[in-house]
C-alpha cells in the first residue's frame, strides 16, 4: 500500500523553495525551482520517532 504524504512549501528570501513534510515536519530539502524538489518528496520516509518526539518536546514546553 502506498502512503500519501503532503508537503508545505515556503519561498525564502533568496528564492530558493523548501520543501516541508506536513507530517513529522521535517525540512526535506531546499532548491531553486519546485522541479528540482519533487526526487526529494517521493524518497523522504518519515523518522518513526520523529513524531513522537515533537509530541513530547511540545508537551514537556506546556509543562514548564
Amino acid at each position: 500500500m502506498t502512503t500519501f504524504i503532503s508537503f508545505a512549501r515556503r519561498q525564502n528570501h533568496d528564492a530558493s523553495i523548501d520543501s516541508i513534510c506536513t507530517k513529522c515536519y521535517q525540512t526535506i530539502a531546499s532548491a531553486d525551482s519546485p522541479r528540482d524538489l519533487e526526487a526529494h518528496e517521493q524518497a523522504h520516509r518519515c523518522d518513526p520517532n520523529g513524531e513522537f518526539k515533537l509530541q513530547r518536546e511540545n508537551s514537556l514546553e506546556g509543562a514548564s
